[in-house]
């Protein structure tokens, strides 16, 4: 079974509802039965978000 992601370990990612828009970088893909999250990694430690709460381009408009 080959399962796509829209994302992949090492990418520079965004979190779309962080208000000041930090680089994160995915260090871990976690997939199971039914869900695909990336555990992503910033200055500040680590967390696991769903492939909807992500985006590559950074949103300037939070950062105002």
């Amino acid at each position: 079974m080959e399962i796509k992601t829209k994302f992949s370990v090492g990418d520079t990612i965004y979190i779309k509802n962080d208000s000041k828009q930090l680089e994160n970088f995915i260090i871990e893909i976690l997939i199971s039965m039914n869900e695909v999250r990336y555990k992503l990694r910033d200055e500040s430690g680590a967390g696991i978000y769903y492939e909807f709460e992500l985006s590559k381009e950074k949103d300037l408009l939070k950062t105002l």
